[in-house]
């Protein structure tokens, strides 16, 4: 309530920080919240201010609400928006990365995968996806690659569980399949 409060004396009074900045800040307090629906407004007011800095942040985070809203489309097209102003958004790369992966187009969400390694280290989240697109593709290098940095960086994350529980899937599937085979 006090955060509010102040948020609400800031955007009145601006007196050090620019418009746009306040309603990104705000933005970012609604979101946590839970908000989404008033904190998409401030992102949009911060987002459509051209001269600020953090402006693809802002279109990125608007993104984030709408995908929480479950409004898909808004969500990847505030994702796009947000990678075609800063083209090294990784944040933004991994979210389309995640949301062509839902819609079957492996291979865009392959290259997104890829800006996204290119600009930011990899998280658990992106070393899941990309062990499964690239089990998809068939490259076990590449699979067992993301497969090993997963388990060294993130051993007790909830995708390197994911990740074992597929493995244990596959392998009891194939002594299932090498059983009916013999027998």
């Amino acid at each position: 309530e006090l955060a509010e409060k102040s948020f609400k004396k800031a955007e009145r009074s601006r007196a050090d920080f620019s418009e746009a900045n306040i309603a990104y800040t705000y933005g970012r307090f609604l979101m946590e919240s839970e908000r989404y629906k008033e904190a998409i407004k401030k992102f949009e007011k911060a987002g459509s201010d051209i001269t600020y800095a953090r402006r693809a942040d802002a279109i990125y985070s608007m993104g984030v609400c709408a995908d929480r809203l479950g409004d898909k489309q808004r969500a990847i097209s505030s994702f796009e928006h947000a990678l075609n102003l800063n083209t090294r958004h990784a944040p933004a790369a991994l979210e389309l990365a995640h949301q062509r992966f839902e819609q079957r187009e492996y291979d865009q969400a392959k290259t997104y995968l890829d800006i996204y390694a290119r600009n930011a280290r990899q998280s658990a989240r992106s070393l899941w996806l990309g062990i499964r697109i690239e089990r998809i593709f068939g490259n076990k290098d590449k699979e067992a690659s993301y497969a090993l940095a997963l388990k060294n960086l993130h051993p007790y994350s909830r995708e390197y569980l994911m990740y074992k529980e597929l493995k244990n899937r596959v392998c009891f599937q194939e002594s299932e399949t090498a059983h009916q085979i013999y027998n």
